[in-house]
């Protein structure tokens, strides 16, 4: 029988494709275990992001203090076939303005960039609180309705709210109010004595509240529970996620929230006292407290 290199060839490739399957699975599933940590118990490495926790530094941190209020008159409209027919129509342009000071009782400083305000007019009720009408600065809004307030917030000394201290801040809220109000929802056009007031709306801290973090890093409101961090762990196999607040941890990978999954043991991140569990983001502080004090420095 002659030897056929060519058989021999198509012999030898399933052996191979077997070989080169057998080190890639090797490699992809002993080498790099589902984890934090390869087979060599090495951490895989990972991408660290932190933010402020906008609902707990509201809650935890923040008042307003008002001093004073003004009420500016601006031009009139009416609804012509409604004046004849002998109804009340005038609405009026009314900008409510408040001034006051911005409290920190948290260590932590931060960047104020957008608030989340109620105002209301003399012994009324205060406005609702919801979408557009209760977040200063809304007037570069794209989806602003007609009968939307136009919101605006000014800071005559900056809007970096340094830990324990204080700032000031202007409000401005312009809207067409009614001569003659009708129902719950409508207000009417002040007179020149009355007072307005402002409050935060802290019931909607998570969504109308927009506050970053001052770049010094995260140790200081990581230990306050001020802080949220997101880890991508580069895992040959994938990269997933887990996510860290002041009260929680979760893991996702592709995507998909993995229930108690920062309870699996290869998902643990250990080692704060006698391999204490990180379970949120004060303890993950703790944890790699040491970089970022050193990160502090450079």
């Amino acid at each position: 029988m002659k030897f056929n290199l060519k058989n021999f060839l198509i012999l030898l490739l399933p052996i191979i494709a077997i070989g080169s399957f057998s080190a890639f699975y090797r490699y992809k599933y002993f080498l790099n275990p589902d984890g934090l940590k390869d087979s060599k118990g090495k951490y895989y490495e990972m991408d660290i992001m932190w933010f402020i926790d906008t609902e707990a530094f509201v809650n935890k941190c923040l008042t307003f203090e008002q001093n004073d209020s003004k009420i500016f008159y601006g031009e009139n409209k009416y609804f012509d076939y409604l004046e004849k027919k002998g109804f009340d129509t005038r609405e009026q342009k009314i900008t409510l303005r408040g001034y006051g000071k911005l409290l920190n009782s948290c260590k932590s400083g931060v960047l104020i960039k957008g608030l989340s305000m109620q105002n209301k007019i003399g012994d009324g009720e205060y406005s609702l609180g919801l979408g557009n009408d209760a977040y200063y600065p809304n007037i570069n809004n794209e989806d602003l309705e007609d009968f939307d307030a136009r919101n605006n917030l000014l800071f005559p000394e900056g809007n970096y709210l340094k830990g324990n201290s204080s700032i000031k801040i202007e409000l401005e809220s312009t809207e067409w109010l009614k001569s003659n109000p009708y129902g719950s929802f409508d207000r009417g056009i002040p007179n020149k004595n009355d007072s307005v007031s402002f409050k935060l709306n802290k019931e909607y801290a998570l969504f109308h509240f927009s506050i970053d973090n001052d770049d010094k890093g995260p140790l200081i409101p990581g230990l306050e529970g001020l802080a949220n961090f997101r880890i991508l762990v580069k895992n040959p196999r994938e990269t997933s996620r887990i996510s860290l607040g002041p009260d929680d941890c979760s893991l996702y990978k592709k995507g998909k929230y993995i229930e108690k999954g920062c309870e699996l043991d290869e998902w643990q991140l250990k080692g704060i006292e006698v391999n204490n569990v990180v379970k949120n983001s004060v303890d993950f502080v703790k944890f790699t407290r040491s970089f970022w004090e050193k990160e502090s420095k450079n």
